[in-house]
This record gives structure tokens, sequence and C-alpha cells, in this order.
């Protein structure tokens, strides 16, 4: 899951520079950004969706098209004894890969951890790491515009599949973004949680590169997932007013549903 602007499904990261991607949209929690306000609200979105009272738990939870990303699992990890994280890119499943393993190489994700162990009112920062990596047992391979994104029609279901900022960064058409949940849907239990960040944009930036996106509005999000077979249970927004350079994008939500 992954970023205000995720590179998640598809090789951009290792064409464009990795580095400079995770420098820019993942800098220090200083709220004098926009990507540190956007990156917090995420936390605190995530920090609602996994300490709710609807009771978001379960056994085994997978990020469809997680990037190189894992601060989506610090709130997630408390939740679920199973994450199975996915990305198109290799590169992006090895920048996972080196933090599950404390490569000394690893992109730095501390500080959003401390974050969220401060909403839960504790700074027992080491500790949960411990957990999210102990949590995250298996990353792997994934296409999004498969039937099965991941495994086939006899693997097991999930009790939760979470994306973010994938969707956005892959289709072409309304109906392809409901054929997308459609298919991450094929992996997740009847009665079982979906989570969807997005952030639709008409463009995005990695230094001097120019990335497409399909760009929607809030009212599709919603709309869609309701087309794909999910009760939308809540959802979370905020606006975009200032303009940047770098993307085009008026607001960041975040959404939990259910399949019927």
């Amino acid at each position: 899951m992954s970023s205000p602007a995720t590179l998640d499904c598809n090789d951009d990261t290792t064409v464009f520079g990795l580095d400079t991607y995770l420098k820019h949209y993942y800098p220090d929690l200083d709220k004098s950004t926009s990507e540190s306000l956007v990156n917090i609200f995420l936390l605190d979105s995530l920090h609602d969706i996994f300490n709710s009272v609807v009771g978001v738990s379960g056994n085994r939870l997978i990020d469809i098209g997680a990037g190189p990303c894992v601060y989506q699992f610090i709130s997630a990890c408390t939740k679920f004894n199973e994450i199975v994280a996915t990305d198109l890119s290799k590169e992006n499943q090895d920048a996972i890969q080196r933090w599950v393993n404390e490569n000394a190489d690893a992109f730095e994700w501390s500080q959003y951890v401390k974050y969220v162990c401060e909403l839960e009112g504790h700074q027992n920062t080491v500790d949960r790491e411990k957990e999210m990596r102990k949590a995250i047992q298996n990353v792997t391979y994934c296409d999004f515009s498969k039937k099965y994104p991941v495994g086939s029609s006899d693997s097991p279901l999930y009790d939760c599949v979470l994306t973010g900022f994938c969707i956005e960064c892959i289709v072409n058409s309304q109906q392809q973004w409901v054929q997308y949940l459609n298919n991450a849907s094929n992996l997740l239990k009847s009665g079982g949680w979906f989570v969807q960040l997005c952030m639709p944009a008409d463009f995005y930036m990695i230094g001097d590169a120019r990335m497409s996106c399909f760009k929607v509005d809030e009212e599709f999000v919603l709309k869609a997932l309701k087309e794909a077979g999910f009760v939308v249970v809540k959802s979370y927004l905020t606006k975009h007013t200032s303009t940047r350079s770098y993307m085009n994008y008026e607001f960041t939500m975040v959404v939990l549903a259910r399949k019927l």
C-alpha cells in the first residue's frame, strides 16, 4: 500500500529511482510539508480502521500493490496474524524484504512507527517493528489485471484485502477500475474486509519523469466499490487545494468496505 503517489503496480521505480521516490513521497513527518500532512492523514485513518469498534481483524491480510512501503502494516499487524505484501515490481518487493530482514540499506520507517505508537498511547516502537516483521510472512508478485491477482481459484481466501494508490496508476477507464476491484474481491472471504487508499490524479512526478494516472472524483470511488459488490462501512477524505508541480490531485481518500 502505499504512498501519496506510489508506483505500486508497475516498474517505474526501477526506471526512475526507488530512492528518489521514497525520499520525496515519504519524508520525515514534519507537518510543514504537503507529503507529511498526507502521510499523517493516512496513518490516522488506518489507525482508526484497525482500532475501530467494527472489529477489523482476522487471520490473514494481503496488500495488493504494496509498492516499497510498510507503513500500512503498522496498525494492521496488531489485528492480523499473517500479512502478505505483494507488488508487480521486483525492486519494490526487494525494498520490503530488506526492511523485514533489517538490512542496513533498507528505508527507515521508524518515525512512522513511532507516530502510530503514540496514537495508541505508548512509545514501544522497537516491539512494534518486531511485530510487523513477524507478521509479514511473505513478499511476492501480484498482477492486478488478473482475475486472481495472487494465486488462483484454489488458493486460500483472505480475511482482509488492502490496496493503496495502485488502481489509479494502472487503469484507463471507470469500467476497468471496477473490474480491478472485482479481481481484488476474488481473494477475499465472504464478509471479509476491504481497505482502499486512493489519490486519483492526472499525473505525478518522480524526479523529471512524468507518470500518467486515471483521475476520478470521490463519488465514483464509493460507487465503484458498490458496483464491485462491497458495502462501504466508513470513508475518510481530505481535500487538497494548493497546486503542486509534481502531482495533480484534489483529494486523498481511505475507504473501509466489506464484501457482501
